[in-house]
């Protein structure tokens, strides 16, 4: 699923104005009101996560060179979640308009549009692992972040004198990029999937 494909069935199923029946509204309603409150909670664990982030180089013995890659990333992070924060936010106010959910035309706009934010999240995280590779070579190198670098920059050398530098380290590092990759997938799917997966369930009832 691509984001041309998604926006090909909104323009295929949209002019249908036929009304919401007062329960399928009231599911909907209960349905957005569930994104809300997992929005809201993300915001919270996000923000105390970015936040620890931050602080950590004020207790690490960082080289001056890694202290200010490392907020370089972090800044990428935070414009990244920001753009994320956005997106979902819109969708958590559609229902502040009374008349927005009152059709299955508008009703299908929100699917679409949470469908096309979810689609855009799961690839957000296949963007974010050259960021959380190098958030893994500095928190988890710490002292010997420039060590591990300049083993990866001469590499012939490093492969001579100490090859299993490169098995350890190599399989720590898909083992951490596995574990944020399922992680993030797993949260996504948790707080937006399942909503999108109801709302489509009622779409499936007014067609009915």
């Amino acid at each position: 699923m691509n984001f041309d494909e998604i926006k090909k069935q909104w323009d295929q199923q949209a002019g249908d104005l036929v009304q919401v029946r007062p329960a399928s509204l009231q599911k909907t309603q209960s349905i957005l009101e569930t994104i809300r409150k997992n929005f809201k909670r993300e915001l919270i664990y996000t923000s105390i996560a970015l936040i620890f982030l931050l602080t950590i180089p004020f207790y690490e013995d960082f080289h001056e060179v890694i202290v200010i890659v490392y907020y370089l990333i972090i800044l990428q992070v935070v414009l990244i979640t920001i753009s994320h924060f956005k997106n979902i936010h819109r969708i958590t106010r559609i229902d502040r308009n009374p008349y927005i959910l009152n059709s299955k035309e508008n009703l299908q706009q929100v699917y679409y549009e949470l469908k096309y934010t979810i689609e855009l999240q799961r690839r957000m995280i296949f963007f974010m692992a050259p960021l959380s590779t190098m958030i893994y070579f500095i928190l988890i190198g710490r002292e010997n972040a420039m060590q591990w670098f300049s083993n990866y920059y001469h590499f012939t050398d490093t492969l001579d004198k100490n090859p299993w530098f490169f098995v350890w380290n190599l399989l720590g590092l898909a083992t951490f990029l596995a574990f944020v990759m399922y992680r993030s997938s797993v949260q996504i799917e948790k707080r937006y999937g399942t909503p999108l997966t109801e709302i489509k369930s009622v779409l499936e009832d007014i067609e009915e």
